[in-house]
């Protein structure tokens, strides 16, 4: 199965960066893979917690799928979590799960992990050789919509093992 793991620091306050992916409405306007998106099915779980189901259209060369994800939102840990809804189109199944750490200087670690699963195996083994490029393509093209939104912080010389290890995290990750 086709899976990948980023973490990066982003000079962009954790609350923002959340607002920008949790807009999947907005994912046309900045990633060319993605032709269309609709958003179903929005409800509040909780005051910290939504979800909503968003119809997706990926595009890539002479393939054209439609998609179905569940989305929840967690605004109080700053955690997206995302998996497939339904049995049609190529996936199998489908996680990724966001998580945005604000950091002592106002900017963020963002853990980034994705894991998907093709019906076609002969796809899937193709998409493997590619999976870990596009996933630093997604990061990077969040990193420059976020730039066009947000204002960037200042950069400051901060320590990013001894900042992931305040968080409870892997200094390693940093």
């Amino acid at each position: 199965m086709p899976q990948a793991t980023l973490t990066k620091h982003i000079p962009h306050r954790a609350d923002d960066l959340l607002s920008l992916v949790a807009d999947v409405a907005a994912y046309p306007e900045f990633i060319s893979l993605l032709t269309h998106t609709r958003i179903l099915r929005k409800r509040d779980i909780t005051p910290t917690h939504y979800q909503f189901e968003a119809d997706a259209v990926v595009a890539y060369k002479v393939f054209n799928e439609r998609f179905r994800s569940v989305v929840n939102v967690y605004t109080d840990t700053r955690r997206i979590e995302v998996t497939k809804a339904d049995r049609s189109g190529a996936l199998r199944s489908m996680s990724n799960h966001w998580v945005f750490h604000a950091l002592s200087d106002g900017s963020t670690l963002v853990e980034f992990d994705v894991a998907v699963r093709l019906k076609a195996f002969p796809l899937e083994m193709l998409m493997r050789d590619k999976f870990d490029a596009a996933s630093a393509y997604i990061m990077e093209k969040f990193e420059t919509r976020a730039d066009a939104l947000f204002p960037r912080l200042s950069d400051t010389q901060l320590d990013l093992r001894v900042e992931a290890i305040s968080l409870g995290l892997n200094p390693n990750l940093a």
